[in-house]
Formats: structure tokens, C-alpha cells, sequence
């Protein structure tokens, strides 16, 4: 990845190791300034002698819904079978891993002003719409509302 795109660093590191998941993650910025993370999850990667490349990649395996309130998106997400991966409370200070399953993939579910790691950016609300492989919706629009489903206009 060196190669190809400056890593960023946290403490003088460039990789990150979740052991009580297990996983290891590095991040780089795209070319319009967004954090990146490349994760691969050791429960679900095979391992490979082959150099990485775009054929390395599996799926999205996360994905930031940042929100003025998430007790009550969380509230929302339930209808669509997405809880917390593990069955915690949601928190108002740090990440809530959202998903059908502990394995992923994650809506990570947040509040504005949280730093993120291998960064000094703070987490935001930006409009989005995530669509699921079952055509279910989440927006997040221009006045920061979160709609489940909303009528196509």
C-alpha cells in the first residue's frame, strides 16, 4: 500500500490491531480528504501469499453514519434488523457497531465531534443515503434528519 498512497499514522504506528476482534487496519485519505480504512478481518480474509491488490478486496466492511442522535436512529435502525453487534447500549461518546450480525458488515453509528483514529478529523454529518441488498434505505438528509424508507419523489 506504501506504494501507493502515505499511510497515516497514530502513536508513530501504521496499522492498527483490534486483537479482540481479530483484525488489523491501515488508513490513507482518498483524493477528496476521507479517512480510509482497509481491515482485514481474520475471521473472515483467507490468508494469501499473493501481494495485495485490487483482487484483495472483499466487500465494504464499514461504513459511517454519523447522527445528531443515536439512541434514537438506533431506534430506527431496529425496524430494519440491524442492532448493536454486541448487544451493548448505544453510546453518545464512541463508535456503536450496527449490523445484522456480528461479523459485519457495520453501520458504524456515531454523534458529530468524535475524533477518528489515524486521523485528526472529527466525525460530521454529511447528507447520504446507504441502500441495502434489500432495498431497505437510510438518509441522512440536508437538515440532518434520519429517514428509513422514505417515498421516492
Amino acid at each position: 500500500m506504501e506504494s501507493k498512497v502515505k499511510l497515516n499514522l497514530e502513536d508513530g504506528e501504521d496499522e492498527a490491531d483490534f486483537s479482540h476482534i481479530p483484525a488489523h487496519s491501515l488508513y490513507f485519505y482518498d483524493p477528496a480528504g476521507n479517512i480510509v480504512e482497509f481491515i482485514s478481518r481474520h475471521g473472515t480474509a483467507e490468508e494469501s501469499e499473493e501481494a495485495f491488490s485490487q483482487k484483495s478486496i472483499l466487500n465494504i466492511s464499514e461504513m459511517s453514519l454519523t447522527v445528531v442522535d443515536a439512541s434514537k436512529t438506533q431506534e430506527k435502525l431496529l425496524n430494519l434488523g440491524i442492532n448493536e453487534r454486541d448487544g451493548d447500549p448505544i453510546s453518545d461518546s464512541s463508535l456503536n457497531f450496527m449490523g445484522k450480525s456480528a461479523i459485519g458488515p457495520f453501520l458504524l453509528l456515531t454523534q458529530p465531534g468524535r475524533r477518528w483514529i489515524f486521523s485528526n478529523k472529527l466525525s460530521a454529518i454529511h447528507p447520504l443515503e446507504i441502500v441495502f441488498d434489500t432495498n431497505d434505505r437510510v438518509v441522512v438528509t440536508d437538515s440532518y434528519e434520519v429517514l428509513i424508507n422514505p417515498s421516492i419523489s
